[in-house]
């Protein structure tokens, strides 16, 4: 439930409370329990995790990237997360999902939280070991996807449900995909 919010709330306040609420939605995400609740803490919508998660996919695969090509890897993660993420959600929306654009972005950010993760850690590891780092990725991909098809399973006609997905599923494994080969 929401708290109330005041204007004359101190900045501190605000902040701790924002984290909390990411933290509970980072959480849900992440559990495996949670995800027969279709959505549940989710649907509260905010953009703030999603785009955090954006900066740190982002920033990582800069740090990692050869100097020549920071700038390009940077620019393309950061604009196909949003712009990927949009498409997702438009397609839903066209299928007939009952579902607010924003909702959905914030829903679809917060269960990129499994993979941003797996791409972080599969980033420190070697080029050498490139299968541990696809197993570290495939996980990430699994979880996010199945936190997201539970969303999405909820808010759309159950025949289109996989041509809603399949999109979903695609987003999720071009970021991997990225993340493997730098």
């Amino acid at each position: 439930m929401m708290e109330s919010v005041a204007l004359d709330e101190p900045i501190r306040d605000t902040i701790r409370r924002d984290l909390m609420a990411m933290g509970k939605k980072f959480e849900y995400v992440c559990s495996p329990k949670s995800w027969s609740e279709e959505g549940g803490v989710l649907r509260q919508w905010d953009l703030w995790g999603p785009l955090i998660l954006c900066l740190i996919l982002s920033v990582s695969s800069w740090l990692k990237a050869e100097k020549s090509e920071k700038r390009a890897v940077f620019s393309f993660l950061y604009v196909f997360y949003w712009l990927g993420s949009w498409v997702v959600v438009a397609n839903v929306s066209l299928l007939g999902g009952k579902i607010s654009t924003f909702q959905a972005l914030g829903v679809l950010g917060y269960c990129s939280f499994p993979l941003v993760i797996a791409c972080v850690v599969a980033l420190l590891v070697p080029q050498v070991l490139s299968l541990l780092k696809v197993f570290i990725v495939a996980a990430g991909v699994y979880m996010s996807t199945k936190a997201a098809v539970t969303y999405v399973k909820s808010t759309i006609p159950e025949d289109k449900f996989y041509i809603a997905t399949y999109p979903l599923l695609l987003f999720f494994i071009i970021i991997a995909w990225i993340t493997v080969v730098l």
